[in-house]
C-alpha cells in the first residue's frame, strides 16, 4: 500500500485530503504545517507528498527545496496544492523540483488521478532503473572474468618465468618478455578504465540535470583534435600510410575528452578489423546545425544482427578474429554520442567493410 503524506495548515482541507485518499486505498501521513512535513517526509520516507504552498513560518517552497537537497527524499514525487496560479509561481515549483500542482478548490477524483498518474512515473522510473542496473551486471558478469583474465595471466605467467630463470635467460629473451607484459599491462589498463566509463555513462542516462550539463561543454578546433587522434591511433598499429583524413572544422557542444574517445575507439575498431595496407577513410562536413564524421573502412564487417546488438558483453565473432578487446567500443561510442544528443549509424556487410556515420551538433554561436 502506498504512503502518502499530506501537509496543509488548513485541518479541514487536510482531513478531506486524508479521507478521499484512505478511501482510495492509500496509507495516510498528515503534517499540519511545513515543519512537521519535513519531520514526517524524513522519518518515513511517503511514496508520494501532496504539499500546500501557502503556509505560515516553513511555506511549501521550502518544504520541496530541503527535500529535494536530501538523498533519501530528493525523487520522491511531490505535488503542490495551492490557490496561487500565476505562471510565475508554477515556474519556480517546477524549478525547485515539484513532480505537478493542483489548483484549489479541486474535486476527489481530479487528487486521486494525478497521485496515481506520479506513483505510477515513479514506478516506470524505477523499473527502468533496476533494468539499467541488471543489464550492467549482466555484462559484468559476462564478460569481465574472461577479459581481465587473460593480460593478467599473461603478466603472472611470464613475470614467474622471468623470476625462476632470469639466470638463464638471454636478454633479447628477456627483453621480448618484458615487452609482453608491458602491453599486458596496457590492455589491461585500457580495459579497466573503458569498463569504469561504460558504467558513468550508464548512469547518467536517467538523470537528465546531468545530461544538460554534459551539453553545455564545447569543443572548437575539432579537425586538429581528429587528426592527433587519428595519427596516434595509426601509429599504434603501425598503419601511418593507410589513413586517409578529409576534415573540416567546426565548433561541437561536446568535451574534448568525449569527441576524443569517440575517435580513438572507432579508428582502432577500423584499424583492428581490417587488413594492413587497406585504406581508412576519415572524412567530415557540416550540414546546417549538424556535424557529419564519416569512418570508412574495407574490412571484416558485420551483418545486421551484430549492427543491431551494440552491447558492452558483446565482441563479434570472437572464435574467428585474434583480435582481443573487452567489447565496450561501440558500446561507449553509443552512449557518448546518445548523451551528446547526437546518432551513431553503421552500415556494414561481412567482408565488405564498415562504414561508421556519427552525428553531433554544433554549438550555437554566442
Amino acid at each position: 500500500m502506498n504512503k502518502i503524506l499530506v501537509v496543509d495548515d488548513d485541518d479541514a482541507i487536510r482531513r478531506s485530503l486524508a479521507q478521499t485518499l484512505e478511501f482510495a486505498g492509500f496509507n495516510i501521513l498528515e503534517a499540519e504545517n511545513g515543519r512537521v512535513g519535513l519531520e514526517q517526509a524524513k522519518a518515513h520516507q511517503p511514496d508520494l507528498i501532496l504539499c500546500d504552498i501557502m503556509m505560515p513560518g516553513v511555506d511549501g517552497y521550502t518544504v520541496l527545496n530541503e527535500l529535494r537537497q536530501d538523498p533519501l527524499t530528493a525523487t520522491t514525487p511531490f505535488i503542490f496544492l495551492t490557490a496561487k496560479s500565476s505562471r510565475r509561481d508554477l515556474r519556480y515549483g517546477m524549478e525547485l523540483g515539484a513532480d505537478d500542482y493542483i489548483a484549489k478548490p479541486f474535486q476527489a477524483d481530479e487528487v486521486i488521478s494525478a497521485v496515481k498518474t506520479r506513483l505510477e512515473k515513479q514506478r516506470e522510473l524505477r523499473r527502468r532503473s533496476e533494468a539499467q542496473v541488471k543489464h550492467l551486471q549482466n555484462t559484468i558478469n559476462y564478460a569481465l572474468p574472461h577479459e581481465l583474465q587473460t593480460p593478467l595471466s599473461a603478466i603472472l605467467g611470464f613475470s614467474e618465468i622471468l623470476l625462476d630463470q632470469n639466470a638463464s635467460l638471454r636478454r633479447e629473451e628477456i627483453t621480448q618478455i618484458a615487452r609482453i607484459i608491458n602491453n599486458s599491462g596496457i590492455r589491461l589498463d585500457q580495459l579497466i578504465k573503458n569498463y569504469v566509463l561504460f558504467a558513468q555513462l550508464e548512469a547518467l542516462t536517467n538523470n537528465a540535470e546531468e545530461i544538460q550539463k554534459l551539453q553545455t561543454e564545447v569543443v572548437e578546433n575539432t579537425e586538429h583534435l581528429i587528426e592527433i587522434a587519428v595519427a596516434h591511433k595509426a601509429e599504434e598499429h603501425n598503419r601511418g600510410a593507410d589513413v586517409i583524413t578529409h576534415l573540416v572544422n567546426a565548433k561541437l557542444t561536446i568535451s574534448e575528452n568525449g569527441l576524443t574517445k569517440i575517435i580513438e575507439e572507432l579508428i582502432d575498431n577500423a584499424l583492428k578489423f581490417s587488413a594492413a595496407k587497406t585504406p581508412v577513410t576519415v572524412y567530415s562536413e557540416t550540414q546546417e546545425n549538424l556535424y557529419i564524421l564519416k569512418i570508412k573502412d574495407q574490412g571484416s564487417g558485420m551483418n545486421r544482427e551484430q549492427i543491431a546488438q551494440i552491447e558492452a558483453y558483446i565482441q563479434f565473432n570472437r572464435d574467428h578474429r585474434e583480435q582481443q578487446g573487452f567489447g565496450l567500443g561501440l558500446a561507449i561510442v553509443k552512449r557518448l554520442v546518445e548523451l551528446h544528443g547526437g546518432e551513431l549509424m553503421i552500415e556494414s556487410q561481412p567482408n565488405q567493410g564498415t562504414l561508421v556515420t556519427v552525428v553531433l551538433k554544433t554549438a550555437e554561436p554566442k
